[in-house]
């Protein structure tokens, strides 16, 4: 009589669970393997730095791209030297008909186009509507709240200047 166990004694149940089990064991002893060789990779891996391909002389954030004539135009706002806050005075420009080089247009547009506004030059937008450009920016006003503004030229590389002379939108919550 036949109890289905082959030459080794064990049962074709005993012996399809031991194979379960080997293959967990493979797979867990993989994966473990996959991570114990990234950890060592990564713990002999120097810090890798780069270098702001845009801008290496000033601080800048927020860019805000615009394709335009078949070239990348990227505003971007602009922090001061040794600012132990955000210092944003300004915007600066950049473009590209490559993706590689990098021209400088310096600054387009400046707080003080708005005779309204104190500080904080923030994260602009630019768009092209009717031949013109427009620069909708928000930016904090005399009297402590925030608001946006709009400039406008003439050609996307500026100057800007005040659109309408006043706030363009203000919230009722000041924010700081």
């Amino acid at each position: 009589m036949s109890d289905a166990r082959g030459d080794s004694g064990a049962t074709s149940q005993q012996v399809v669970m031991l194979k379960l089990s080997h293959t967990a064991s493979f797979a867990a002893l993989a994966s473990f393997s996959g991570l114990a060789l990234l950890s060592v990779l990564l713990s002999s891996a120097g810090l890798v730095r780069a270098d702001n391909p845009l801008a290496q002389n000033i601080y800048t954030a927020d860019p805000a791209p615009l394709v335009y004539n078949n070239r990348v135009y990227l505003f971007t706002g602009h922090d001061e030297d040794g600012s132990t806050g955000f210092n944003m005075l300004n915007w600066h420009l950049y473009s590209t008909s490559d993706m590689q080089n990098w021209q400088d247009h310096g600054s387009p547009l400046s707080l003080a186009q708005f005779s309204w506004a104190d500080t904080q030059a923030w994260a602009g937008q630019v768009i092209n509507r009717n031949n013109k450009f427009y620069y909708y920016v928000p930016i904090h006003r005399r009297g402590g709240q925030m608001a946006i503004g709009v400039a406008v030229a003439d050609n996307i590389e500026g100057p800007y200047k005040d659109a309408i002379g006043k706030v363009h939108y203000s919230a009722s919550v000041a924010w700081d």
